[in-house]
């Protein structure tokens, strides 16, 4: 019994400091994009942000539809519904 609790002690711990790891892992490169960006916002247009892409070839275009993916993926990621959204439109 006494090796039970032992053990359990044990991966109990080994398991938040590889979640807190991970965290850390995650969040130190997105400090540092977001660093980046207000280091840089005052270079950046704003219609980067909501004008939508061109065509290959053409000078121009934005983000709009990369920041509507990215969206639409981390709100089924957060729904936890797998099902329903394919990420590829919005009436799936």
């Amino acid at each position: 019994m006494r090796l039970n609790t032992v053990r359990r002690y044990v991966v109990n711990h080994l398991v938040t400091v590889l979640a807190v790891l991970s965290t850390v892992i995650v969040i130190v490169p997105l400090i540092a994009i977001l660093a980046t960006w207000f280091t840089w916002s005052h270079v950046v247009e704003s219609r980067l942000l909501h004008q939508d892409s061109c065509a290959g070839g053409m000078p121009g275009g934005g983000m709009a539809n990369g920041i509507v993916g990215s969206g639409i993926v981390l709100g089924s990621a957060a729904d936890g519904d797998s099902g329903g959204n394919c990420g590829r439109c919005l009436s799936c």
